[in-house]
């Protein structure tokens, strides 16, 4: 037993090591927040050695204590104290088993204030740099929460479901992948704690070797619009200005290796996008989380809205919504987290297009099969 104990400890230390040495990389390389993370690596190395020893029932509290340790090094000691109590309570009241409907205004009433101060309409002094992290933990949390509530208002572990909002790695990253609450509360699992610590460390050498791609790019093959003259010069523009993506991934990837390190285990948020074989597989390989939720939120209760319908229009209907609802959900997330709302209509085309192409795709690959379609959830499936 004693062996064992001793064992343990030595790989933790081993593992407390390697992480160090990977926060140093990432202020060596410039990452994002690079010097910040390598900083509060006194607070997340002691609570990742206290993670991996206390009782499984202690464990859904270290998510808080993390995101209140980090917020003293973020904000003043008020508005750290500020932020953490209102998220407290406003998780608390969305995990109660109080009405579907008083929660749903509730959250009405959060963001109509959230955006009175983050328009300067209200001005609470200091509390008023606090709005955009309260509101990029919750701008897509509460939607999700609210969904699951719905029909179902029981909270079986309301202490893991309240750490749930507690993503201290959105005061680094105020835009980080959407961790569905589902896979988060099932994703603990005491048996697999190496595998995870093990997928922590791929998971943060990858966001930094994506990172180090799209800055090696950025800065050695981007040439000038200017400098545009034939068709050749013209692609080495456009995918040079495409690696930013990569930084994108880099960073979505490098944030989820904490949720490895602190224990929980989440599906694959990536594939490697650029090589996909068509359309459906890129929109499923470049951020499924996206994917899912989007999917979960829009495409499946209209679909099974639609399904009993005559229009005949419906599966265009259901795509055109679906991606709509993904470009909204995309400026919607850009203006909680900057303050900034830009419509672009880039973006709505780039929406629409993706959109029709992956349906494209998808009519493909069934008809690839050789298989006719049983059922329109066969037909419009990606």
């Amino acid at each position: 037993m004693t062996q064992f104990i001793n064992n343990k400890v030595v790989k933790l230390f081993l593992y407390g090591i390697v992480y160090l040495i990977v926060f140093f990389l990432a202020k060596v390389i410039s990452f994002d927040k690079g010097q910040d993370i390598l900083n509060l690596s006194v607070v997340v190395l002691p609570l990742f050695f206290m993670n991996s020893v206390i009782d499984l029932k202690f464990k859904p509290f270290i998510f808080p204590l993390l995101f209140l340790a980090i917020s003293f090094y973020v904000f003043d000691y008020l508005n750290a104290i500020i932020l953490f109590g209102l998220l407290s309570l406003i998780s608390a009241i969305l995990i109660s088993g109080i009405k579907w409907m008083y929660k749903l205004l509730f959250m009405l009433l959060v963001f109509i204030l959230m955006y009175l101060v983050q328009s300067n309409r209200i001005q609470l002094g200091t509390i008023n740099f606090i709005i955009p992290f309260l509101a990029s933990v919750l701008m897509f949390k509460s939607i999700i929460v609210l969904y699951e509530f719905k029909y179902n208002n029981t909270v079986s572990n309301k202490v893991a479901s309240w750490s749930y909002f507690f993503s201290f790695q959105q005061l680094f990253f105020p835009i980080m992948p959407i961790v569905d609450y589902k896979h988060f509360l099932n994703g603990r699992n005491v048996n697999e704690s190496f595998i995870n610590y093990n997928k922590a460390i791929t998971q943060f050498v990858t966001g930094l070797l994506l990172f180090v791609i799209y800055k090696v790019v950025n800065q050695n093959f981007s040439p000038s619009i200017y400098g545009i003259n034939n068709l050749s010069d013209f692609m080495l523009f456009a995918l040079s200005k495409s690696v930013i993506l990569f930084k994108l991934v880099g960073v979505f990837i490098f944030s989820i290796g904490f949720l490895s390190m602190f224990d929980i285990s989440l599906p694959s948020s990536f594939e490697f996008f650029p090589l996909a074989s068509s359309f459906r597989d890129y929109w499923k390989y470049v951020n499924r989380f996206w994917r899912d939720f989007i999917l979960k939120i829009i495409y499946y209760p209209l679909f099974f809205k639609l399904k009993k319908s005559k229009f005949a229009g419906k599966g265009i209907l259901l795509i055109v919504v679906t991606f709509m609802s993904s470009c909204f959900f995309h400026f919607y997330q850009l203006y909680w987290s900057t303050g900034y709302f830009k419509f672009k209509m880039t973006d709505v085309l780039y929406w629409l297009l993706l959109g029709f192409l992956v349906f494209y795709s998808g009519y493909r690959f069934e008809k690839s099969l050789k298989e006719t379609p049983k059922t329109e959830k066969d037909l419009f499936r990606f």
